[in-house]
């Protein structure tokens, strides 16, 4: 049998330095680039040209599909092995240790957004094909790494390549952007939001949050006067173990209160710097708008919505605000909710209905993925893991993330974060996001025998 963990140690310098440049390239949507042949703007287009250059240098058949996405294929036969990863990124945070698009090398880890969500991984699997071109290994199916321009966004990339631009579905495939040994379900994600018109007496403005799918990291209200609450402010950061600021400015007051970022995917893991805010706003002081959403909103499982459930098959229903804002006229409270396959969703809804001051809207709903975590594909996947790492009691996965999987036929996310006791994962959505280099390397071994066992199958 190939020695896949030697043969990707073998590539390890090449590689580093591919994803330290690729993270050098800002490629958060840019909606002031934006043109007919770059949807996503320009950075995210860099980013795609980025990785198409790289196989059309290594003799890969490759394409720019209309700005979407790039596709790289390698092999013969008529059925397809799938490998979906993406090039884009989310906004940056403040409090960055390191240049976020330096793609610094430092301790054994390269920094920067990016690095393990999703380029690294995505440049892993472009290795595990590499070498299997160079070793000319035989395939019955052919191989094809599609990598897209908008995950972080609403996915546009696939729905594009798979609904206009009609790419093939696969017999199998996975995409490297989640937790190894492997995920098997993935919760429903649903985007709901709460807006309306009010005037506020003592709020001039409330602001928090950058993405949906982001715990916010800070968040600010003003008052329009001097609402003397400096000193129960400091109590507050004191009780619950905060930062923030307090200043009077023109006789405004102006709370700036710091959260932790996380992914909403697992929000508990985050401080929401917005809903903790709103809600010592709602101790303090008379809003109709705090008093109403402030109590309501400050659950991470949705419970004082009436809206929390633990199913049996993949946990507990989540819930992350992920923006917020109010400009003393027009509100917006985006809620990100992440929802077990076996909740009834009609009863979902109308509980979010039920809490609304005036307008509660559905923006973006997405399915439960779910595949049986007893067949072949899976059993393949889990080996190619087992035998490279040698741990034989991770057991797979459900997650509240949603990732491309969901987009096609039967494919899962299979990586590439490691299970650790520390739950450390690159800090992925957040400052300072990393990829150890020995699991850049793991990543190559384990996902050459994926494709090369999936592709024989």
């Amino acid at each position: 049998m190939l020695d896949y963990l030697k043969l990707a140690k073998e590539k390890e310098k090449d590689l580093v330095q591919d994803v330290s440049s690729w993270v050098k390239i800002n490629s958060i949507y840019d909606e002031s680039s934006v043109s007919k042949t770059k949807p996503f703007g320009e950075g995210v287009n860099n980013a795609l040209n980025f990785i198409y250059n790289l196989a059309v240098k290594d003799g890969f058949d490759a394409k720019i599909i209309d700005g979407y996405v790039t596709e790289i294929t390698y092999g013969n036969g008529e059925e397809l092995v799938l490998v979906l990863g993406h090039a884009d990124v989310v906004p940056i945070d403040s409090g960055w240790e390191k240049d976020p698009f330096g793609g610094e090398i430092d301790d054994s880890r390269i920094y920067g957004r990016g690095t393990s969500d999703d380029k690294g991984p995505t440049l892993a699997s472009y290795y595990a094909l590499k070498i299997i071109k160079e070793l000319n290994i035989p395939l019955k199916r052919r191989i094809r790494i599609v990598v897209g321009g908008n995950e972080e966004n609403g996915s546009a990339c696939l729905d594009y390549y798979f609904n206009e631009y009609k790419g093939e579905h696969p017999a199998y495939g996975f995409t490297p952007d989640a937790d190894f040994p492997l995920i098997y379900g993935e919760k429903g994600i649903l985007t709901y939001k709460y807006e309306g018109e009010i005037f506020d007496e003592l709020i001039e403005s409330i602001d928090g949050g950058v993405v949906f799918n982001s715990v916010p990291e800070s968040a600010t209200v003003t008052f329009k006067k001097d609402v003397h609450l400096e000193e129960a402010f400091k109590k507050y950061l004191e009780k619950h173990h905060l930062k923030g600021e307090y200043k009077v400015v023109n006789d405004k007051t102006v709370i700036t209160l710091i959260g932790k970022a996380a992914h909403a995917a697992t929000p508990y893991e985050g401080v929401n710097a917005l809903t903790i805010l709103m809600k010592f706003v709602n101790n303090n002081i008379k809003s109709p708008l705090v008093n109403h959403f402030g109590p309501k909103l400050c659950c991470y499982y949705g419970k004082n919505l009436g809206i929390d459930f633990n199913g049996n098959k993949m946990g507990e229903l989540t819930m992350n605000v992920g923006k917020g804002h109010y400009d003393g006229n027009h509100y917006e409270f985006y809620l990100n909710i992440r929802y077990p396959i076996d909740i009834n969703f009609d009863q979902l809804i109308k509980k979010l209905n039920d809490n609304k001051l005036h307008q509660g809207l559905i923006l973006d709903d997405q399915k439960p993925l779910y595949v049986d975590k007893d067949s072949d594909f899976i059993k393949i996947l889990m080996e190619a893991y087992q035998t490279i790492t040698h741990d034989y009691d991770a057991k797979p996965l459900t997650i509240g993330g949603g990732t491309y999987a969901r987009h096609t036929k039967n494919t899962v996310a299979f990586g590439m974060d490691f299970p650790r006791e520390n739950n450390d994962h690159g800090l992925i959505h957040s400052r300072n996001e990393y990829v150890r280099i020995e699991d850049l390397v793991k990543g190559v071994a384990i996902y050459t025998k994926a494709l090369v066992d999936l592709a024989n199958k």
